[in-house]
């Protein structure tokens, strides 16, 4: 008995008159329904259960139909390009400007080139690209052409057709300066150092006291005679000189004050505050003594008051011992003094008032040595 399962033959007995056949048929599913003119039979083949495409198959058959899904579509975001018409090219259209380098080859393709022609004497070689650039390749004389330098002296200098420039031997006899031969268009062509030199200077003499001379090669240096090894600060009583090394007087201070001197400036209003800049010699106590009207009253005052706000007399930048002179309640001057001794140095003078004094408040200032 073989594997395949056994034909069913319908129908096995043939139906009663008036009796009707089974309602429900089953349509087998991948198998194979054969006749013989007697009986109609089927021979399954066995696929596992499941949906193949729109069939729903369970034991052997088709169980049911499903509905066919209607394929989503998106259409392209741009129509497609053109195809070209069955291979064919438009035509190049050349322009007939004379301008134009483009030009069709034998074979109808685009060619563009640069026509080059000898000119003259230049040759040029290359096509004009990357690859070959244009250049110039060669260039001969122009042969028995006119030249183009021309000598604006042709009896000193020659110029040949090929543009040679050459110098004509002179035409003169030379003549011989100090050992040196020069031909008639000055240029020394020669010379001997046995020649000496005739007439200019042949000795120089110096006075040594104020100059030094040395011999140069050839030449003469001439030099101040040094007088100290550096600079020095020579006093005079009234003044002290800066003296160079060689003698020379380069600054000097004046104002200085000595044992029986003093110092008296005029001073012009307008001010409120005054530096004056003065040297003493000798150390000693100073009195400083200025007349003027200061511009400002204190009410009933008489003769030497205390400074008021604003007054100051210092020397230095250092306060002195000082006092406001009044005349009927009116600052008429001021008095003051050093309290220790001042050494002999250059110094500054420093007053001030509160408020600019009257422009026409001319003042009279005195700085004494005393003891």
């Amino acid at each position: 008995m073989s594997g395949r399962p056994e034909r069913e033959c319908w129908p096995r007995e043939r139906p009663k008159r008036g009796s009707c056949p089974p309602t429900k048929v089953e349509i087998p599913f991948g198998g194979t329904l054969r006749f013989d003119g007697k009986c109609l039979s089927y021979d399954p083949r066995e696929y596992p259960d499941g949906v193949y495409g729109r069939f729903v198959v369970k034991g052997g058959k088709v169980v049911k139909l499903l509905p066919e899904k209607v394929p989503a579509y998106t259409p392209p975001p741009c129509p497609p390009g053109p195809e070209p018409c069955d291979g064919c090219e438009g035509e190049v259209a050349l322009s007939d400007d004379p301008d134009n380098l483009s030009a069709l080859d034998a074979e109808g393709k685009l060619v563009t080139k640069i026509v080059t022609s000898a000119v003259g004497d230049v040759r040029l070689a290359g096509y004009g690209n990357a690859a070959s650039p244009l250049r110039v390749v060669g260039a001969t004389s122009g042969g028995g052409a006119a030249p183009t330098v021309v000598s604006g002296s042709p009896d000193i200098l020659d110029v040949t057709p090929a543009g040679v420039i050459s110098h004509k031997p002179s035409a003169g006899a030379n003549t011989t300066i100090n050992g040196i031969e020069f031909d008639a268009y000055g240029h020394a062509v020669g010379g001997s150092d046995a020649a000496p030199p005739t007439g200019g200077v042949t000795a120089l003499e110096v006075n040594a006291d104020a100059l030094t001379k040395l011999d140069n090669n050839g030449g003469v240096l001439l030099s101040l005679p040094v007088q100290f090894g550096a600079e020095q600060t020579i006093a005079t009583g009234r003044q002290e000189i800066a003296v160079d090394m060689y003698g020379r007087v380069t600054d000097f201070r004046e104002a200085l004050i000595d044992e029986l001197d003093s110092l008296s400036t005029v001073i012009a209003g307008g001010w409120d505050v005054y530096d004056y800049d003065f040297g003493i010699f000798y150390p000693g106590y100073l009195r400083v003594s200025y007349s003027g009207d200061l511009g400002f009253n204190t009410l009933n005052a008489w003769g030497l008051g205390p400074l008021v706000a604003g007054v100051t007399v210092k020397l230095n930048g250092i306060s002195l011992q000082a006092f406001i002179r009044y005349d009927s309640g009116r600052a008429v001057g001021i008095e003051a003094r050093t309290l220790t001794q001042v050494a002999g140095d250059v110094h500054r003078l420093t007053l001030t008032v509160p408020a600019p004094v009257p422009v026409s408040a001319v003042g009279l200032l005195d700085v004494t040595r005393c003891r």
